[in-house]
């Protein structure tokens, strides 16, 4: 719709222009009509209209006047003069002015009003088209300048290699920059609620949103559920990471943490970013801030942990229960002084589980619950896991994993539990209450039978029941979201596609073909 303003002191050519403009098409919209110039531009300033057509000769205000004041304000206005024949000079400078053309009074004709407001809108629309393609173009150009320096970073980080020059040459790194290293809070429980591509899929979708939102600095993936940002490091920068971290946030529906580290010179990129890395390890003793500068660099120093895995082992040989409870909480103290890397302390729990419990538990449990202790995102929630470990296995006798039968009227109840429930909001909780073990023992009982985590075959089933309602009915794709368990028609429609290689839409029309 495009939007008109009229201006003449004679209210019988007013009426006559706004009868001649087809409103009722819904092409047009009439802003107002005015008597003079003075009047018209108090009004132009608020609504700035697309098409202005105004008489050359009026009191307080003329239509020259009125012409340069609006088009300083609106450049791409388009202006039609109505003029009397005694009027021509006025005109001409009217049309140097960049006027689309004029009508005279005598012989005003509606079909010639509807001619000039045509030929003024297929301009805008020409001008607005010449103007998206200039700013595709200047997208995809930048668009391009920030995926080189992407790939230029990747190289870095990968090689030991000089920096390329054109990165020194980007704005980023002229003046100082910062790296932060972020990844998704709470992915475990995550991929246990959605899957194991939902982290995948929200990191995408914080790339995407930066480059969406931020004209300055680069962002790309690392590992699934990490990303990597370099920002120009300004005066307030801590201010413009908090800022973007929380409009990610509040776009993607996520928790991010970061630490960060700056530097001065491309050349100390790499080694800023792996201190980036160890500010985000950080966040593994602490969670209270979000935003992690690189203060001291964790020990990699284990010789005290010879001592206690020494001492342990010796303890639990002699079946010194005082003595083993004496050096795991001396162990577990060490730990949370924080000198040491995630990695050491998450291998050293896994440790202490072995030599607690490696003559008495099945291997493949004891392997299963060390993965668990490794993906876990907190020193507070790996000593709770290890603790309630412990007193599970010291009261339990594990049935062995090398025959499955007694299981298996309990995992068919479950598999058709599951058929029966998958749309619903089903969870690992619900089903390890339904079966009256466990959470952690139904998801080992459920992957060693069926070979695919629990969450994972929900979503086959869902995909499944989604696959048919687009081949079978015309529900839009948000009602096959709905239908098929998804709650979120964004993520369904990107792990549809992560999964079948197509979209629903493409989907639907594949077989329809």
């Amino acid at each position: 719709m495009y939007k008109v303003m009229i201006v003449d002191d004679e209210p019988v050519i007013r009426y006559g222009l706004k009868a001649s403009i087809p409103l009722e098409n819904g092409m047009y919209e009439l802003t107002g009509a005015f008597a003079n110039g003075k009047e018209a531009l108090d009004h132009f300033k608020k609504h700035c209209p697309d098409i202005l057509i105004t008489d050359i000769k009026m009191p307080v205000m003329d239509g020259l006047e009125l012409a340069r004041h609006a088009l300083d304000i609106h450049p791409s206005l388009k202006i039609i003069f109505v003029s009397s024949y005694s009027d021509f000079d006025y005109v001409r400078e009217g049309l140097k002015l960049g006027a689309v053309d004029y009508l005279l009074k005598p012989t005003l004709e509606p079909e010639d009003l509807l001619k000039l407001l045509e030929k003024c809108t297929l301009l805008i629309e020409r001008e607005q088209k010449v103007q998206h393609d200039l700013d595709e173009h200047r997208e995809t150009q930048k668009g391009l300048h920030r995926k080189e320096l992407e790939q230029e970073l990747k190289q870095m980080l990968a090689s030991k290699e000089n920096p390329a020059r054109s990165v020194k040459r980007n704005a980023v790194f002229q003046t100082g920059f910062v790296v932060a290293y972020g990844r998704i809070h709470k992915r475990k429980e995550l991929a246990e609620k959605y899957g194991y591509l939902f982290a995948g899929i929200k990191v995408e979708e914080v790339v995407d949103f930066f480059y969406r939102y931020f004209d300055q600095g680069t962002m790309f993936s690392l590992y699934n559920s990490d990303v990597v940002l370099v920002l120009p490091q300004t005066k307030g920068f801590e201010s413009d990471l908090e800022y973007v971290k929380n409009k990610l946030e509040e776009e993607t529906q996520i928790t991010l943490l970061f630490g960060y580290q700056t530097g001065e010179d491309v050349s100390q990129f790499s080694a800023c970013f792996y201190k980036a890395k160890e500010a985000c390890d950080g966040h593994f003793y602490d969670v209270s801030s979000e935003c992690y500068p690189y203060m001291a660099g964790f020990s990699d120093d284990e010789s005290k942990t010879y001592d206690y895995r020494a001492s342990l082992k010796e303890a639990v040989s002699e079946s010194d229960n005082m003595r083993t409870e004496l050096v795991k909480e001396e162990w577990i103290k060490e730990w949370e002084k924080g000198s040491a890397t995630p990695d050491i302390v998450k291998r050293e729990a896994g440790e202490m589980l072995s030599i607690l419990f490696h003559r008495k538990i099945d291997i493949p449990i004891l392997l299963q619950k060390m993965d668990e202790l490794i993906h876990t995102e907190t020193l507070e929630e790996l000593k709770a896991l290890l603790h309630a470990t412990i007193v599970q296995w010291e009261v339990e006798h594990p049935i062995s994993f090398d025959s499955l039968t007694s299981h298996q009227h309990l995992m068919e109840k479950a598999l058709h539990y599951i058929k029966q429930n998958y749309t619903s909001d089903l969870t690992l909780q619900k089903m390890a209450d339904y079966s009256y073990i466990s959470k952690n023992y139904f998801s080992l009982l459920f992957k060693k039978y069926m070979d695919q985590n629990f969450i994972d075959y929900v979503i086959s089933l869902r995909i499944k029941k989604a696959e048919d309602l687009l081949t079978n009915t015309s529900l839009k794709v948000y009602e096959v979201a709905h239908k098929s368990g998804f709650n979120d028609v964004k993520y369904f429609s990107k792990l549809f596609k992560k999964l079948t290689g197509l979209s629903p839409v493409e989907f639907r029309e594949k077989v329809h073909q």
